[in-house]
């Protein structure tokens, strides 16, 4: 059901088709300028790195997108982080669960101690989750 894409600088976003229902549903996103400022904003940060992008796609269309990245956490160093990600509504619970076993998976069998993952409490409100990963 997903597909992962390695891809590099400069590389274009494979999921960018789902940034206008992020603006669209989340207010925080609208409260950041237009709908073209959030998108550019949101492209630099995503084209400017090396990352994994996860897509799933049905009947054609996008219904979910992640963006997978190395990071050096100030918590706990480096590890795998979803950057960010999106699922249409209908399709959440099932689909979100997915990518985070596909970063826990991957970022076992990259060596990573930690994987970190942010999740949407409330408006304005994100929490930062880490895992510890076990490789026994």
């Amino acid at each position: 059901m997903i597909k992962s894409y390695w891809l590099a600088p400069g590389d274009l976003c494979l999921g960018a088709d789902v940034i206008p229902a992020v603006y669209a549903e989340l207010p925080e996103f609208r409260e950041g300028g237009s709908l073209e400022q959030v998108t550019e904003r949101m492209l630099a940060a995503t084209e400017d790195a090396y990352r994994y992008e996860l897509l799933v796609v049905d009947n054609g269309r996008l219904i979910g997108f992640a963006c997978v990245l190395v990071d050096d956490d100030m918590h706990v160093g480096r590890c795998l982080t979803l950057q960010w990600q999106y699922v249409v509504p209908e399709h959440r619970g099932k689909i979100g669960g997915e990518f985070l076993r596909w970063l826990v998976k991957t970022g076992r069998k990259l060596g990573f101690q930690f994987v970190a993952y942010s999740h949407r409490v409330t408006h304005r409100h994100y929490a930062i989750k880490y895992r510890r990963l076990n490789h026994g």
